[in-house]
């Protein structure tokens, strides 16, 4: 049930986005431009404590449509749709059960741990602004602003060792809507009546990726950063 209302708010939060955009290219339709884009991203969770660590590197890939608004000659605000998707291993010693203590005294023996595989995918609405920084028809860009991003599917596996028992943990699961502060710099440049450009791109995931209820967890939240490319039309 959760992962099919966490499926019916993105698409939900998706028409009410193509609905509105559509009214405002209806109204001036000269200040837009559409592209398309995608790219590979290496991403890193970084917890709150030094007891849990990643264990592995992970790849991401994201799919976008764009949508571009002239502010002015120089500046856009850049917008649109895109899926992207996060994978990584995870070995976590920030569990705490009985059995990690001694006597009774909180003295932390860390005998319970996390491992496990964190596996999920969004639905992405950016709020950005794009500006020109040198050049003109082929140009010099930066980016930066907000991305909005809604869970799709959870497919992560996490076990929880403490003691000789080891446990599926259902409590601990990817959160539904995740904040991330975006900033890129590329070069856009003109073939025919076609706008290409290669960005590289870096986040920083402004609240935590994961949610646990139950023992505490590390917190973690998620950066990245990718090579993107794309065109405009």
């Amino acid at each position: 049930m959760n992962k099919l209302n966490s499926i019916f708010n993105s698409t939900t939060v998706a028409i009410c986005f193509l609905l509105s955009t559509t009214t405002l290219i209806s109204q001036n339709e000269s200040r837009f431009d559409f592209g398309v884009s995608g790219g590979l991203m290496a991403t890193y969770s970084v917890f709150d404590t030094d007891l849990a660590n990643r264990t592995e590197s992970s790849a991401a890939y994201n799919f976008a449509i764009d949508l571009f608004y002239d502010i002015t000659d120089d500046a856009q605000i850049k917008t649109g749709l895109s899926y992207e998707n996060y994978s990584f291993d995870v070995l976590d010693f920030s569990p705490r059960f009985p059995s990690d203590l001694i006597g009774g005294i909180d003295i932390d023996i860390f005998n319970s741990f996390r491992t496990g595989m964190v596996e999920a995918s969004f639905l992405i609405v950016p709020a950005e602004l794009r500006y020109k920084i040198f050049g003109n028809v082929n140009h010099l860009y930066l980016t930066g602003g907000l991305a909005f991003k809604f869970l799709l599917e959870d497919k992560s596996i996490n076990n929880i060792t403490s003691g000789d028992d080891t446990f599926s943990s259902p409590f601990l699961l990817v959160k539904n809507f995740v904040i991330d502060l975006r900033f890129s710099i590329g070069y856009e440049f003109k073939l025919g009546s076609m706008k290409y450009y290669i960005a590289t791109k870096s986040f920083v995931g402004l609240n935590e990726l994961e949610k646990f209820d139950g023992s505490a967890v590390a917190d973690s939240r998620l950066y990245g950063i990718g090579l993107f490319s794309g065109l405009r039309f």
